[in-house]
This record gives structure tokens, C-alpha cells and sequence, in this order.
């Protein structure tokens, strides 16, 4: 996966491949780990997703912290009013 490039590919449980937007990348305040958040713009309810990842191997690995759920969501906020202050 190169976050660069805005996109990448995800294997779901039935090795079918899903292209996923990347919203935003973010450094963690809590393990100083690097965060990407993404979405599947070809599925209709339009759930977001986060996960920590490697730059080195690309590799993606699931949050598990309580806190760092907190910091996303706090990023995620400040991201969306963001976006829509663009917007309008």
C-alpha cells in the first residue's frame, strides 16, 4: 500500500479485493504510531475506518486502544468541520 497515491486495495474474508479512499493520514499523539483513515466509496452506508500502518511495508494493523480510538475520533472531528467550512 502506498498511502500517497489516495488509494489502495484491501482482501476481505472472501479474497475478493475492495479499492479504499484514503481520508486522511495522521501521526498518534498516544503511541506515536502513524494512522490512515479510509472509506469505501463503492458501499452505500459510508463507513469510515482506521487503522495503524507501516510506511516501510504498508502493511495495516487494527486499533485496539481505547485512547487512541478517542484520538481518531477527536482527528476525525476536527477533519470533517474542516471539510465542511470548505465546503460552504
Amino acid at each position: 500500500m502506498t498511502i500517497d497515491e489516495g488509494k489502495f486495495i484491501v482482501i476481505d474474508d472472501q479474497d475478493k479485493e475492495i479499492e479504499m479512499t484514503i481520508i486522511f493520514t495522521v501521526q498518534s499523539t498516544v503511541t506515536n504510531r502513524n494512522i490512515v483513515c479510509y472509506t469505501n466509496e463503492n458501499d452505500d452506508e459510508g463507513q469510515a475506518f482506521a487503522s495503524y500502518y507501516d510506511e516501510e511495508t504498508g502493511a495495516l494493523e487494527p486499533v485496539v486502544l481505547e485512547a487512541e480510538w478517542e484520538f481518531i475520533q477527536e482527528v476525525f472531528d476536527a477533519f470533517s468541520e474542516e471539510e465542511e467550512t470548505v465546503v460552504n
